[in-house]
């Protein structure tokens, strides 16, 4: 309870109920410029089940048209009242398109000096990718019906990864600063590091002339300088093969493009007969360490041009229409390693890197360097920081140095930033519910503890008022309460009614971010698994119309109807309501109710 005096007339006493009635329902209250109040002001108290909780969806489908339609998910999924927007992944290589050079311009969303190379500019092109208002539009879609999270991503996971611009990992950039090094790791040049997930792309062997192998690839190459991930004639590979004269040398090879699928490059071996697979993959489709000067650099004048564009002037223009949509942005989040995460890889490869060798505190330390970076450009919206363990067994000393450099960070109203995970899973809820994970405080754990150590983290920090947020760590497995098809990046999340709510809802969770897919099996009534329109005598089965394609995680249409059959929309009345299902559905709406419990003030 507060209170502060100052002079007001009486249009002031509207916006003091609004204030207070907008703190009792979110918990947070953003102002900027001046407020005159007379009286106390009731802010809300904060326990550790005490908060207003959102649901948004994560990286939605664009369409329209072909596998993963939008149409269907905007049609019958996102109106929902229990989904407050999209988090909105942007990718660093579809915004900074050329490369950098030594012409100065004026900083600004299209132009931002090098802050590590004094000289060099970056030029970036927001219209082309997202700033553009036609169908399939990756923000206009979603800002102009609700809010919208802007997830600002530099790496990403993949056989490839498609999203750093080109030039990062090359000889020209890298050279440029000292020590002149830029290194990256891939499944191939550090096999040691069994579960990276950058195995690079399959390709035939054309001809092989002594050591000169020519590869044919399917729309492997560019001829121009793209800043897209395709080779480029100069781009230094790596490539492993059943048979080993295929391969590279250690240091890799580079390679010169004949044209947009066909390349060649220099063998570790000769003499073997043509018309032989191999795999390969490039400095700029690796992971690039991102703590070296080169990558860091280039990744903060990127920054430095998302806080400028995403202000308080952004608006987008529809037919001759301008709307500023800078209140329907809510909250971003910045990646400095995959994704919006700061996952350090590969350890103990790391540690033996000449001039970058690694450390515990050196990648804590390039965490906090580019927060405070970030914070220093006066970003006007909520943040919040992503926090991660490292390695097998996790160490927990990573996390908790982030979170208490996250919660000691504020944008430019005083706003503090918030913490999230995006690992979240059932065998969290294994860990921290049916066991015991509330001494994470120390750095290790034993065997159970919670993804990144959030559980024990959020306990900590959920009566502070900041932002807690989780994302599960992949699709869910509906009814697997023992992650008995694995929980994992790479496989399931296990089923989200058990982690969902209460069990994290309870320890303070203020935002989920759930992959669309889910929300899709939870509220879509005729589309996540589309029956014929005359159904069959049973069994069903899900047919080409509906909503979501096989591969990656759902690998099948009799899984897509397995779930659909068991938690989806259904036709029991009690649970599911007044919907209209298909005929056949069997599904409890069990999902749907779940999200709808987690959704809203606890």
């Amino acid at each position: 309870m507060g209170t502060l005096a100052m002079k007001i007339g009486i249009s002031a006493i509207s916006l003091l109920l609004a204030l207070t009635t907008a703190a009792q329902a979110t918990g947070q209250i953003n102002i900027s410029g001046q407020v005159n109040i007379i009286g106390q002001v009731s802010m809300p108290t904060f326990s550790g089940t005490q908060q207003y909780t959102n649901i948004w969806v994560f990286d939605p489908p664009n369409g329209p048209g072909g596998a993963n339609d939008n149409v269907n998910f905007m049609n019958d999924v996102f109106g929902n009242n229990a989904i407050a927007g999209a988090s909105v992944p942007i990718a660093w290589n579809s915004i900074e398109m050329s490369l950098p050079t030594s012409t100065p311009c004026a900083p600004s969303d299209t132009c931002q000096p090098d802050p590590g190379l004094p000289g060099m500019y970056h030029t970036y092109t927001w219209t082309t990718t997202y700033d553009y208002t036609g169908p399939g539009s990756p923000i206009y879609q979603w800002i102009n019906l609700k809010k919208v999270n802007i997830l600002v991503n530099a790496q990403q996971s993949g056989a490839t990864n498609p999203i750093t611009p080109h030039y990062v990992t090359s000889s020209w950039w890298y050279n440029q600063f000292s020590p002149q090094q830029q290194d990256v790791i891939n499944g191939i040049n550090t096999p040691s590091c069994t579960s990276l997930p950058w195995t690079g792309t399959g390709g035939t062997v054309a001809t092989w002339s002594g050591t000169t192998v020519t590869v044919n690839s399917t729309s492997c190459c560019s001829t121009m300088a793209t800043q897209g991930p395709s080779l480029q004639t100069g781009d230094v590979i790596w490539v492993t093969s059943p048979t080993t004269n295929l391969d590279t040398p250690s240091g890799g090879s580079p390679v010169t493009v004949n044209n947009s699928g066909q390349f060649y490059y220099t063998a570790s071996g000769t003499g073997m007969p043509a018309a032989q697979s191999l795999n390969y993959i490039s400095a700029a489709q690796s992971w690039a360490v991102p703590y070296e000067y080169p990558f860091m650099s280039a990744l903060k004048a990127f920054w430095a041009a998302v806080v400028a564009h995403y202000g308080p002037n952004y608006s987008l223009t529809y037919m001759t229409s301008t709307t500023n949509y800078f209140s329907k942005l809510n909250y971003f989040r910045f990646g400095g390693s995959v994704g919006t995460e700061w996952y350090p890889y590969c350890t103990s490869v790391l540690t033996s890197l000449p001039n970058y060798g690694y450390s515990m505190s050196g990648w804590t330390n390039y965490y906090q360097q580019m927060g405070n970076y970030l914070h220093s450009l006066g970003p006007p919206w909520q943040i919040i920081d992503s926090v991660n363990s490292a390695e097998t067994p996790a160490n927990y000393c990573y996390a908790n140095t982030e979170a208490g450099y996250a919660v000691g960070w504020a944008n430019r109203f005083g706003v503090t930033d918030g913490i999230g995970s995006q690992g979240l899973s059932v065998a969290d809820y294994i860990a921290c519910h049916q066991h015991s994970c509330l001494n994470g405080s120390s750095c290790t754990m034993g065997s159970y503890y919670s993804a990144s150590n959030w559980y024990p983290l959020f306990q900590t920090y959920n009566t502070r008022g900041v932002p807690l947020q989780l994302q599960p760590i992949a699709l869910s497995w509906p009814n697997d309460t023992t992650c008995a098809n694995g929980c994992g990046p790479t496989t399931y999340s296990g089923d989200l009614q058990t982690f969902l709510y209460p069990f994290s809802t309870n320890e303070g969770t203020t935002d989920y971010e759930i992959y669309w897919r889910d929300l899709s099996l939870a509220y879509d009534v005729n589309y996540y698994c589309h029956f014929n329109t005359i159904p069959p005598p049973p069994p069903y089965s899900c047919n080409s119309s509906s909503s979501i394609s096989l591969g990656g995680e759902i690998t099948s249409s009799s899984q897509l109807l397995t779930f659909f059959q068991a938690v989806g929309q259904g036709n029991d009345p009690t649970a599911c309501g007044s919907n209209t299902p298909q005929t056949g559905s069997m599904g409890d709406c069990g999902y749907a109710i779940k999200v709808n419990d987690a959704q809203g003030p606890h």
